[in-house]
């Protein structure tokens, strides 16, 4: 197997971030900013077929150095999608750079007239699952819709935090059946709907005011779902759908006839009065120790009433085993992956801050479940990208990523591994290293060849030092930390040591 491309896209970066500066005004895109972009397909042309033709050739691990702005990676990946009409997970680092890449994006998919539908963006859930509190509604409610659309068919561009990529979910199939259809002139009992509104997440309101609520007045439900403008109202005659309608809700009047209409879920798996009346039941079996007897009685007060409880979305898979991962969503994407360093040292931090948390809490007494039962674990993610098509994003350059494919095709030469390890940890609390350990343990990090930009504040490094290569740096007591200049001048990276 040949070698990875390693893509110098230092000329796209320097380029765009000139001609971006000067087309932008207050912030505003403007006209100007359009002909700055038409300028721009000029000078980055050569590196920009480079890259397209590694991808339609197929070739499994391209990495693209020196691109630092996030304006320039969403311009090259829009872009990329738009000629190559191929699909695109992007992983992120934390759902705050979810959201700033996702707006870029937006523009150049805008831009380059990409066909299908925006960016659809997976956040991970920011809750310690060992905290007691349940996610954040808000961040349900895009997980859950992201999810579904991706489950019947559209998502051609996705972005997801790296948290989210460990998170396990519902699989595809149940996630496809949740929420509702509904077809003029088909029969669907009343109660069935308003049974499956109830398990996807959706609260009866009486007249309903926004998304994720329904209404029920004799034959007549009122539903709004999230990836709607306007509410439906559905009429009934026995059984069978007699008149769909999108309405105005201050107003109530009918606004347009609908032949058939889609409900999307609030969360990405259903759950019944039933199941939270079997959960206190098995919980009881499970829990069984005496230490956990006060805060067990707590939570199965409300859940033998059929009743959810702070924090249930984290123990409700003692029942309902969660059987998918994202990744069985993104079969036929390519995996772009943005600054591959930072992503490894956030999932190792995640990792070690998972397991502790998980002592703490079930050594205290109260319930939990193991972190296997929600999460991907090292060789779980492992096995996952394995067979994947990769992009790879570096701010760092050269340097950086051709030391990693050493390590990573010198691991493949060894032991017959696939060559892209997916930068995650032997184990939960180990570094997260590419390929065999070993290899790591020997190599003696080169400097860069000064061909690097400046990049942003709080990405710089010393000039003279070389460059970061993934994993914790010892050094001065403490870890390397992005955005502090001061550690990096005084650090000799080292190889990560598991902690």
């Amino acid at each position: 197997m040949s070698k990875g491309s390693i893509i110098d896209a230092s000329h796209i970066n320097a380029n765009f971030g000139q001609l971006w500066q000067n087309g932008t005004t207050a912030g505003k895109r403007s006209a100007r900013r359009r002909e700055c972009f038409l300028r721009l397909g000029v000078f980055v042309g050569e590196e920009f077929d480079e890259l397209k033709r590694a991808v339609l050739g197929g070739q499994r691990i391209i990495t693209l150095s020196q691109l630092t702005s996030s304006s320039a990676k969403a311009y090259a990946l829009a872009r990329l999608r738009s000629e190559t009409g191929k699909k695109l997970a992007i992983v992120v680092e934390s759902n705050a750079e979810l959201d700033v890449l996702s707006c870029d994006l937006e523009f150049f998919q805008d831009y380059f007239g990409a066909p299908g539908p925006q960016v659809i963006t997976i956040p991970s859930f920011e809750t310690d699952p060992y905290s007691g509190v349940s996610p954040h509604a808000e961040t349900q409610e895009r997980r859950a819709l992201s999810l579904w659309q991706i489950a019947r068919g559209t998502g051609d561009v996705v972005l997801l935090s790296a948290r989210s990529a460990l998170q396990r979910t519902a699989s595809v199939d149940e996630t496809k059946a949740l929420g509702a259809g509904l077809v003029r002139d088909a029969d669907l009992p009343p109660e069935e709907l308003t049974e499956r509104l109830i398990a996807s997440g959706y609260v009866r309101e009486e007249p309903i005011f926004g998304p994720g609520q329904f209404s029920l007045r004799g034959g007549i439900i009122d539903a709004w779902s999230p990836d709607s403008e306007q509410p439906v109202r559905i009429e009934f005659f026995g059984d069978t759908v007699d008149s769909i309608r999108t309405f105005d809700p201050e107003t109530q009047l009918s606004i347009e006839q609908l032949r058939s209409v889609s409900i999307a879920p609030m969360r990405e798996f259903a759950v019944s009065d039933r199941d939270l009346k079997d959960w206190a039941f098995f919980a009881a079996e499970r829990f069984s120790d005496d230490r956990f007897r006060r805060n067990l009685k707590d939570r199965t007060d409300f859940a033998a009433e059929g009743e959810t409880f702070s924090g249930w979305e984290f123990l409700l898979p003692l029942i309902r085993p969660l059987k998918g991962s994202v990744f069985d969503y993104l079969n036929d994407h390519i995996i772009v992956v943005d600054e591959p360093a930072a992503i490894e040292q956030t999932l190792t931090n995640f990792y070690t801050n998972l397991d502790r948390s998980y002592i703490a809490v079930t050594d205290s007494g109260d319930v939990a479940l193991a972190p296997a039962e929600l999460f991907l674990q090292a060789e779980d993610l492992r096995e996952r990208l394995g067979p994947a098509h990769l992009i790879e994003l570096r701010s760092l350059g050269r340097t950086a990523a051709a030391t990693d494919e050493d390590f990573m095709f010198a691991a493949d030469e060894s032991a017959g591994s696939p060559p892209y390890q997916g930068g995650v940890a032997e184990g939960r609390g180990g570094s997260l290293q590419r390929g065999d350990e070993s290899t790591l343990d020997n190599v003696e990090p080169t400097a860069t060849s000064g061909e690097l930009p400046r990049l942003p504040a709080g990405k710089r490094g010393h000039p003279g030092s070389p460059p970061y290569q993934g994993g914790v740096a010892e050094g001065r007591g403490g870890s390397l930390q992005r955005g502090d200049e001061s550690t990096l001048d005084n650090v000799e990276p080292t190889a990560t040591s598991g902690e």
